[in-house]
């Protein structure tokens, strides 16, 4: 989360949103109002009809926005916000499904802490292969206190590989799901031997 550097009110002009949104290279910014709630989110979608302005020969697909001036009439609103503990996984399904540049964070009281770009989320995929390994052998535990001596953990680029065994030669779907709430895992491959049969090689 970033903590809150930049953010505008309803009455911010045009052209300094476009100049605080290069200067912290961000695709969206929150509004606030006075007392520091969160108003609205004005996003460079919000900004793009009025440049269709300079084609005289077509119509703006927005005529609200081409012709506001102000983050007050820019701004969509109200703002999708989340709380500080939001879980990172509910914080990019709710960006995916919105289609949000930015997410507000925002407190019991609703008053702005922080936000969440996209690239915040991406970060946790720049953890390093051996910090994400040790948080794998932990999440082993759930499986049984002899899973971590039995299973083996390769870590590269992300992508989780599991050798060795377990009991019943496999994982449940709930198990492997588990495996990618650690922050970094871009796939989950097993490849195990077990009670119930010969070594496995899937993807989960």
């Amino acid at each position: 989360m970033r903590r809150p550097g930049v953010a505008v009110s309803s009455g911010t002009p045009f052209k300094e949103i476009v100049q605080l949104m290069r200067r912290w290279d961000v695709d969206a910014l929150p509004v606030v109002r006075g007392d520091g709630r969160v108003d609205g989110i004005v996003s460079v979608a919000d900004l793009l009809p009025k440049e269709e302005l300079r084609d005289p020969s077509r119509l703006p697909t927005d005529d609200t926005r081409a012709g506001a001036a102000t983050a007050g009439r820019l701004m969509t609103s109200p703002a999708v916000s989340v709380r500080p503990d939001e879980p990172l996984a509910h914080v990019a399904r709710l960006m995916g499904s919105w289609h949000l540049a930015l997410l507000p964070v925002v407190d019991g009281e609703g008053l702005l802490t922080g936000s969440v770009s996209r690239q915040d989320v991406l970060r946790g995929f720049l953890r390093p292969d051996e910090d994400i390994a040790d948080d794998i052998r932990e999440q082993l535990w759930h499986l049984g206190p002899d899973a971590p001596e039995t299973v083996a953990v390769r870590v590269r680029d992300g992508v989780v590989t599991l050798t060795g065994s377990v009991r019943g030669g496999r994982l449940t779907r709930a198990e492997t799901r588990g495996l990618y709430t650690v922050e970094g895992v871009v796939d989950v491959v097993c490849r195990f031997t077990g009670e119930a049969g010969p070594p496995q090689d899937r993807t989960g």
